[in-house]
């Protein structure tokens, strides 16, 4: 672009300007028709990446300024030990998890403590109409004692929309996404986090539920 730019000012210069036409400023022979339609070709197309630039660092400018810390908890009371408590949470966990095991990274019946690393795919409206399908990954902690138990959901994590893989929001406290709002605009990553922690409350009611179920015995 520098050097498209300076061709076309120094062409400009009173020893090699004749009857308005632009001129080599070291050869002295007038720019052609071809030549002027290129040079100003290139310079339009230099700006308008320019421009793209400008717009794409501007939407990413202050991304990661983020607000309080997300969770979403609930605490609960049964008449019931900590070793009931504890296997109807683990009975939760295995059916609602499609790889238990892969996704507990904390299991201590005697501590009372369960850590799992989960995802969900909350759906959200967007611009024009179309339905965002997002990937939130997300962190549980149930914490079990006589009588009573925790379930915190935290760490939300937005890693894209469906299979848009530069479309990643990163933390849901982030107030813009973290890909910047060329790529989610402004209004729908809010949209996205609404539903984030809509479908996060609707799991953490249907743990009380299930809590609040005796486990059901196979007699076989």
């Amino acid at each position: 672009m520098g050097f498209s730019l300076s061709l076309l000012f120094c062409s400009f210069n009173m020893r090699h300007h004749r009857a308005g036409q632009l001129r080599f400023p070291y050869c002295g022979k007038p720019f052609t028709l071809a030549a002027r339609r290129s040079i100003t070709f290139i310079i339009k197309g230099h700006m308008k990446k320019t421009i793209l630039n400008i717009l794409f660092l501007l939407s990413i400018s202050n991304v990661y300024s983020q607000t309080e810390r997300v969770e979403l908890k609930i605490i609960d009371s049964l008449n019931l030990t900590r070793q009931e408590l504890y296997l109807r949470a683990r009975s939760f966990v295995a059916y609602n998890f499609k790889n238990s095991k892969n996704v507990i990274q904390m299991d201590d019946k005697e501590a009372g403590k369960i850590i799992c690393k989960g995802s969900m795919t909350p759906l959200s409206k967007g611009t024009f109409g179309m339905t965002y399908k997002s990937n939130v990954d997300f962190t549980l902690t149930i914490d079990i004692k006589d009588g009573k138990y925790r379930a915190i959901i935290s760490d939300l994590y937005h890693t894209g929309l469906g299979t848009t893989k530069d479309a990643i929001g990163g933390a849901i406290e982030n107030e813009k996404p973290a890909c910047g709002t060329f790529f989610i605009p402004k209004k729908d990553w809010d949209k996205i986090k609404e539903a984030t922690k809509r479908d996060a409350s609707a799991f953490l009611d249907n743990l009380k539920e299930a809590m609040s179920k005796e486990v059901k015995k196979d007699d076989f």
